[in-house]
């Protein structure tokens, strides 16, 4: 998606994590809850299926790096209540001004939901958390 803010402010906003919840309002709860190293151990927590349920986890994020003319920051699940999660930001740089920016998620549920219910919610989540990253950012460019 395309950002009219710079690469930089992008990953500021992709990186404040302990503001996800304000900047991603699908997400419920979003703490930092530890470091390693240089890795930022944040917790997370989503309301699904209309609120009956919640999908949480502790996501360890590594620090960006760069991948030809792209940022990535990658999310590794810790624990949680789901078998797996893998969250990978994209950011590329088109010029001083503007930037397209990506978030590939793969969740994989414990939930005993349909597959197919579970899967449009997280690709909504995704959906919102970029538009919410992207929002964010150009709103921080414009102050």
């Amino acid at each position: 998606m395309l950002a009219q803010a710079p690469s930089d402010m992008v990953r500021s906003v992709v990186t404040d994590y302990a503001r996800y919840s304000s900047i991603i309002t699908r997400f419920k709860q979003a703490r930092i809850v530890g470091r390693s190293g240089d890795k930022t151990d944040v917790y997370l927590e989503v309301p699904i299926l209309n609120g009956a349920s919640k999908v949480w986890a502790v996501v360890r994020f590594s620090p960006p790096e760069t991948q030809g003319n792209q940022e990535v920051i990658r999310g590794r699940l810790v624990k949680g209540n789901v078998k797996r999660l893998d969250a990978v930001w994209r950011i590329e740089k088109v010029d001083d001004k503007t930037s397209v920016l990506s978030l590939e998620l793969l969740i994989v549920p414990e939930l005993p939901a349909p597959k197919s219910l579970l899967s449009s919610e997280l690709k909504k989540a995704a959906g919102r958390a970029v538009n919410g990253a992207r929002n964010e950012a150009e709103e921080r460019r414009r102050r």
